[in-house]
């Protein structure tokens, strides 16, 4: 479904705030951030513009606190993270640089054991790993893997977390953080070659579902249920960015995407 004909740049980012209410927000011709909403007994809105300053990345985003917080994550001209806030009672901030250091790629953003955990493709296409929880800490390195996109992430509970992103073969790898364990090595998800920075939600504790763009620049889709799926095609409706993905609950995806005549579409899953 077209979610209005306005043309966007790049992929959307998107979050779920409980179970009948969703954002997207995507970058416009104009490289600000405008966010669109979505509430069950009121339909889609139009979009709003978040601010003049520009943008230089598809944006990410959380939702926490009970759906009266959100926090978008963007990459700017500078080339360093910087993050938006709304809260319920204030409103939306302005942007608040978190540290210089320069990035490739991102953000990835999940709720986890930090509160909120943040994930970027450094300068040296490593995979590199920021948390909130009171007070940000610094970047850390997650390994010297070479990753050639931006990381995606989800949090199926507490202490656990996944990561996802395109390796130097163009398939899909994964790695994953426990705790009382550390983090994983990484794994290779099938010899797939796949053209986009992944997207990944869970619906529920022990599962994941993974989306890409594949080289037919159709939609693909794998699952994990204790054991991974292969991929399956969503259609062959051509798309011209990543996905964006968010679950509201067991049984239901809400996926985003840019189609060719460069509008904001949206492909749903209810069980």
């Amino acid at each position: 479904m077209q979610l209005g004909g306005e043309p966007i740049l790049y992929a959307p980012g998107a979050c779920a705030h409980g179970a009948e209410t969703l954002t997207v927000f995507v970058q416009g011709t104009d490289h600000v951030l405008w966010q669109k909403g979505f509430a069950s007994w009121a339909g889609w809105t139009g979009y709003g513009q978040l601010g003049p300053e520009q943008m230089a990345s598809t944006p990410a985003a959380v939702s926490w606190n009970g759906g009266r917080s959100v926090w978008v994550f963007v990459r700017r001209s500078d080339r360093a993270l910087w993050m938006k806030s709304y809260d319920l009672n204030i409103g939306w901030t302005g942007y608040d640089r978190l540290g210089p250091e320069p990035i490739l790629e991102g953000p990835g953003v999940c709720l986890g054991p930090g509160n909120v955990d943040v994930f970027v493709r450094g300068t040296d296409n490593a995979l590199w790993h920021k948390s909130f929880d009171g007070n940000w800490s610094g970047y850390e390195q997650l390994g010297t893997n070479q990753i050639t996109s931006a990381p995606a992430a989800v949090s199926w509970g507490n202490g656990r977390l996944d990561v996802f992103a395109r390796g130097y073969d163009n398939a899909l790898w994964h790695k994953s953080f426990a705790s009382g364990v550390g983090w994983s090595d990484y794994e290779q998800l099938g010899t797939e070659a796949i053209t986009s920075v992944p997207a990944v939600c869970s619906q529920r504790a022990g599962t994941l579902d993974v989306f890409v763009r594949g080289y037919d620049n159709a939609l693909w889709h794998k699952s994990f249920d204790g054991n991974w799926s292969g991929y399956e095609q969503l259609g062959t409706n051509q798309i011209t960015s990543a996905p964006a993905a968010v679950s509201r609950g067991n049984g239901q995806i809400d996926v985003f995407v840019r189609g060719t005549d460069s509008a904001l579409w949206h492909k749903s899953f209810t069980s």
